[in-house]
């Protein structure tokens, strides 16, 4: 069975957090309300005692979340335009391409977001359930295809690292990144690990007259 492969989609207007992550391998972690659903880590609470759902804010307030984007079955790279458009300050940024890894990641459990009209009605507030509450968005989210891992943190252990570890495989920069800029990056990338693709986004004009052009991929390093 072939590894599942995931994509990250970021902006480079911050290219210290790009650097760190290449660097290091790993991607950050945020608190549920760092994250752009209003309605992230909303639950039932219809039937709850309060001092089960205080104690579920409680630990939501301790939980860190990495998001991720599953690549789906025959695509070969990550071809999603509202993607690129949303995350990656359209087009502008790149596109982290890796798989899993088990490294210093013991404490993190991996979900695939399920994409319901209802929200999630715990039973308790034990830590399944928080990952459950986690696991939760709308339908209107379902084009992202995402996958979560999520870290409850023990009381008192909150400052621990933050940061989920990756294999990491390829780097793509978006349609409109920057020439002078992805020059240098692809110079870095390389003596930071040149075991890494670079890729970059281009239009595919092979499309038939009045169709708009697709996306491919146009292969920066290591050189044909």
């Amino acid at each position: 069975m072939n590894e599942q492969v995931y994509y990250k989609f970021m902006s480079l207007e911050k290219l210290e957090r790009f650097l760190d992550y290449l660097a290091h391998s790993y991607l950050y972690g945020a608190r549920p309300k760092e994250l752009n659903d209003p309605f992230e880590g909303r639950f039932n609470l219809k039937g709850l005692p309060k001092e089960t759902k205080n104690n579920i804010y409680e630990k939501l307030n301790r939980t860190r979340i990495c998001s991720m984007f599953k690549r789906r079955e025959r695509q070969d790279f990550p071809d999603d335009f509202l993607m690129w458009s949303h995350y990656a300050n359209s087009h502008k940024g790149c596109c982290f391409e890796f798989t899993l890894t088990g490294r210093y990641n013991t404490k993190w459990e991996i979900r695939d977001i399920v994409y319901a009209a209802q929200m999630p009605t715990p039973k308790n507030d034990s830590d399944a359930s928080i990952y459950d509450i986690l696991s939760h968005k709308t339908p209107v989210w379902n084009i992202e295809n995402e996958a979560r891992a999520i870290r409850i943190y023990k009381k008192g252990k909150e400052g621990n690292s933050h940061f989920y570890h990756i294999k990491l495989h390829a780097v793509y920069f978006g349609l409109s990144a920057e020439s002078k800029n992805t020059d240098i990056l692809v110079r870095i990338i390389n003596a930071l690990n040149p075991n890494i693709s670079i890729y970059q986004i281009k239009r595919d004009g092979e499309k038939r007259d009045g169709d708009y052009p697709s996306l491919k991929k146009e292969c920066l390093y290591p050189r044909k």
